[in-house]
């Protein structure tokens, strides 16, 4: 998923992992690096969210807590009451 704003240059990249398990540090290496292909952007911009079905474990959590580009969203997250 992709969302870009033309005039501001400002893009965001999206990816869902609908499974029980996925290896989570290989999927956020894969998202990151997609930055680079979407010509017009700086990736050194670009915001990141990762959607899952489940939450992603707290070690990939804690290794991008201060990195504000990435995101993590589960499904609990976004139909949370």
């Amino acid at each position: 998923m992709i969302a870009a704003d033309s005039l501001s240059k400002q893009i965001l990249i999206g990816e869902c992992k609908w499974r029980n398990s996925f290896n989570e540090t290989e999927a956020v290496e894969r998202l990151r690096g997609r930055a680079g292909l979407i010509r017009g952007y700086l990736p050194e911009t670009a915001r990141f969210v990762l959607f899952s079905k489940n939450e992603v474990g707290e070690s990939i959590r804690n290794r991008y807590r201060e990195d504000e580009r990435m995101s993590f969203v589960s499904v609990d997250d976004m139909y949370a009451g």
